[in-house]
């Protein structure tokens, strides 16, 4: 039997915990892919097989922020919602991107379209309508739909919003 003294002891549960550590973080870390129906929240996550999922790449306005005209919803930001409703009515995959504070993930969602085209990306869908705006480290293409929108007058770039007070 080998006599290990305190410290030996200590050191030996430091490095086990420091590996038990890494070993959470590594896994915090790994991209997985999940799969289902959604659920849409009003602040436009998916919630899939039990985990919390935004759009990577892209950035929500506000649900309360207002449209000014006559159209329903009155809400632009309700409006992004209820088209992502309606084109990821259905089955959806999902690869998770990076792991937010709050347990949710940032995550790239396609419909699962078993047709003779692919798979619809979710966020490229609604950038190109002018639902959402592209992320500051969205990639170059979500930028370019976003700058057609606004150029077609699309989704929120065809409507007034209300100026700042």
């Amino acid at each position: 039997m080998i006599m290990r003294t305190g410290t030996e002891r200590a050191l030996g549960r430091q490095i086990w915990c420091s590996l038990i550590l890494l070993v959470t973080a590594a896994l915090d870390c790994q991209a997985f892919e999940v799969s289902g129906n959604p659920v849409v929240g009003t602040d436009g996550s998916l919630r899939v097989r039990g985990h919390t999922l935004r759009l990577w790449g892209v950035e929500w306005l506000n649900t309360a922020t207002p449209c000014v005209g006559d159209e329903r919803p009155p809400a632009c930001g309700m409006r992004a919602v209820r088209a992502l409703e309606q084109v990821s009515d259905g089955f959806v995959r999902c690869r998770t991107e990076v792991r937010q504070r709050d347990a949710s993930y940032q995550a790239r969602c396609f419909t699962d379209y078993r047709g003779p085209g692919p798979a619809l990306d979710l966020a490229a869908y609604l950038l190109s309508r002018g639902w959402v705006l592209a992320a500051s480290d969205a990639p170059p293409a979500y930028r370019a739909m976003e700058r057609g929108a606004r150029e077609h007058r699309l989704g929120i770039w065809g409507h007034r919003l209300p100026s700042p007070p």
